[in-house]
């Protein structure tokens, strides 16, 4: 009896660690959808760790309807290190793509 026990209690374990990792697959997916449809362009006017909000790495920019920010929580690629203040950035709707206009360079940003 106790052998059932602790292998339902096994079974149930693996179950919950396989819902967790589904469930966090799905927000993944979520959130790159989400930015693929985000569309921007402006200046960079601050780039800076936010500390109070999970040390997010967050650029600050100015477009034609005033300031706006980006956080780049989940960027894997380096994009938040290769960009500096004052470059110009476009994001198109429905791309990956993230333009550095000052630098003439296309930088594709990955999550």
């Amino acid at each position: 009896m106790k052998y059932i026990k602790k292998i339902i209690g096994f079974a149930v374990f693996i179950g919950l660690i396989y819902l967790a990792n589904k469930f966090t697959y799905y927000i993944h997916i979520q959130y790159i959808e989400r930015f693929k449809k985000e569309k921007f362009s402006g200046r960079i006017i601050r780039k800076y760790i936010d500390t109070k909000q999970h040390n997010y790495e967050m650029l600050v920019f100015i477009n034609k309807d005033g300031k706006d920010s980006l956080s780049f929580s989940n960027d894997t690629s380096g994009f938040y290190d290769f960009v500096a203040v004052n470059d110009s950035i476009i994001k198109i709707e429905n791309s990956d793509e993230i333009r550095i206009v000052n630098r003439d360079t296309s930088f594709f940003i990955s999550f």
